[in-house]
């Protein structure tokens, strides 16, 4: 192949050259964001989800980056970049990318072809072990079709604990892929994945096999397994993912009772405390107390002392002295009476304290060590007074 180049009056002959450029790692993906937008709001997070989008290809930069700020996900305020990932289009390619990527899969083999769909309807990445269950390709060729593709830039290599996994590019490639197999194919490939995940000790997450169902339109089963992660996300005290799962799980409850929602609310609002997030905690607790008389197959402790704590820290001192005598009342007939008491009457004291009621807090506590003697001390504690 030649390529005609013009100077001055000549006409020259030169070979074709074929520039074949290696994706940017995150470190030069940032660099290049920052050349062409320069300041910009949650930099980091930023120029992690450029990576995550793009792959680190220089041209799916810039147009990724060109596309978000017409689809208004990327503003200027006063003169800083402000990103809103909320207004994201995954499914949306570039007119030109979009072409040329439509070009290049069409150019590949059958079985080439046939490797990249399997590995669309995968999570996040994928071993060498669940493509060949998949595909039904042997170990060599498998492996000779994934570098073609991976010199292809199609698919990506990380070495991940002495172990090589496989993923589409970025999510424009992967969506366009995903979205040409038929409906009952797909649902084939992820009833596949599932099957393999939970064999040969190869065992998935709760978190992706609810994802594979949700692409299968299993809603009950997606609902299932997102719980069950959140609540194995909340035991493990990582309450980012116990959040994320929970909200999916509660996206997916369609059809399930009002107490199984609400137990899941009730976990999520204590997942929201403990990380901090106050507020998304008491309008979940707001809720649940609304709705208590409809929640009597749950366990209501936590609501009536967490919201009163709420109400409480933000000195809403009326409103926590409602919800304070409202709990007395639901526990008074109750044969463990006693220890459901605890946590309400330590909350009162914390009340009475923050008031400036010593005298009566002071009057109250002993009162109560009469009542119920030393087994009250704990309680006691947590309210600051020993």
């Amino acid at each position: 192949l030649k390529h005609t180049l013009f100077k001055a009056d000549d006409m020259i002959w030169v070979p074709l050259v074929n520039l074949e450029m290696q994706p940017l790692n995150r470190h030069e993906t940032g660099q290049m964001v920052d050349s062409i937008l320069g300041e910009i709001h949650s930099r980091e997070s930023f120029v992690n989800t450029v990576f995550q989008y793009s792959g680190g290809i220089p041209l799916l930069v810039e147009e990724t980056i060109a596309q978000w700020i017409r689809g208004n996900a990327l503003k200027m305020r006063n003169y800083v970049w402000m990103f809103n990932p909320q207004q994201l289009d995954q499914g949306y390619l570039p007119g030109d990318i979009g072409g040329m990527m439509r070009k290049k899969i069409d150019s590949l083999g059958p079985e080439s072809k046939e490797l990249l769909s399997h590995l669309s309807a995968i999570f996040k990445t994928a071993r060498l072990g669940e493509l060949m269950h998949i595909s039904g390709l042997g170990s060599a060729r498998a492996i000779e079709l994934l570098n073609d593709l991976a010199g292809d830039q199609l698919v990506i290599v990380e070495n991940r604990k002495s172990d090589l996994v496989y993923r589409i590019a970025n999510p424009f490639l992967k969506s366009l892929v995903y979205e040409s197999i038929p409906k009952d194919k797909r649902i084939q490939l992820h009833q596949k994945i599932i099957e393999f995940g939970m064999s040969r000790d190869q065992e998935l997450g709760p978190g992706e096999i609810a994802w594979h169902y949700l692409k299968m339109e299993r809603f009950d089963d997606a609902f299932h397994c997102y719980h069950k992660e959140g609540l194995q996300r909340f035991e493990n005290s990582e309450m980012d993912e116990s959040i994320r799962a929970l909200n999916l799980a509660l996206d997916s409850s369609c059809g399930q009772t009002q107490t199984t929602i609400a137990s899941i609310e009730l976990t999520l609002a204590e997942a929201y405390h403990s990380s901090g997030r106050t507020i998304e905690a008491g309008k979940l607790w707001a809720r649940l107390y609304t709705n208590r008389n409809e929640l009597k197959e749950l366990q209501l402790d936590p609501i009536f002392h967490q919201y009163a704590m709420f109400k409480l820290d933000n000195g809403q001192f009326d409103e926590a002295e409602e919800i304070l005598n409202e709990a007395e009342n639901w526990f008074a007939n109750s044969e463990d009476y006693r220890s459901r008491q605890i946590e309400i009457e330590t909350v009162r004291l914390n009340l009475m304290r923050k008031k400036g009621d010593l005298n009566k807090a002071q009057e109250y506590m002993n009162s109560k060590l009469k009542e119920y003697g030393r087994i009250h001390v704990t309680g006691l504690a947590l309210a600051g007074f020993y």
